[in-house]
């Protein structure tokens, strides 16, 4: 498992509790500043889901906490054959201490996920709703 990153929370989408962490649909802005260096021609479609003022306490990937946020990348690589698309998970845990809150960027998570090799992209991705920016954030 990679080590964590630290992540500005400034730098992810202005997604609200009242999205009560439907998965919508991203482009590359969607995308924290290190994920986005994929290249266009193996970036294919992104998922978020989430909210920073409401995490939700959870155990995945041997990593227990406060997950904020969640990711699920889908590229294309023709080296990847007889598939189509591999997928790779991240989320961020958000944890409070007296200097602040802190947030953390873990992933990618390959290993143990039934569905990283993919013939095509299944519907609950493809057919989520899309992310659109919200202006007025405070962050």
């Amino acid at each position: 498992m990679a080590k964590p990153k630290r992540i500005n929370p400034k730098d992810l989408p202005a997604l609200q509790p009242a999205d009560d962490w439907v998965r919508l649909q991203g482009l590359r802005e969607a995308l924290p500043p290190g994920l986005q260096g994929i290249p266009d021609e193996k970036l294919f479609h992104v998922t978020v889901s989430g909210s920073l003022d409401a995490p939700r306490s959870e155990s995945k990937h041997g990593v227990s906490g406060s997950i904020a946020m969640a990711w699920d990348v889908f590229r294309h690589d023709p080296k990847d054959a007889p598939f189509e698309f591999n997928k790779d998970h991240y989320f961020v845990t958000k944890t409070s201490g007296p200097a602040g809150d802190e947030y953390l960027l873990h992933g990618p998570f390959r290993k143990g996920e039934p569905d990283h090799w993919l013939k095509e992209i299944p519907d609950e991705y493809a057919t989520s709703d899309l992310l659109v920016s919200r202006s007025g954030s405070s962050r």
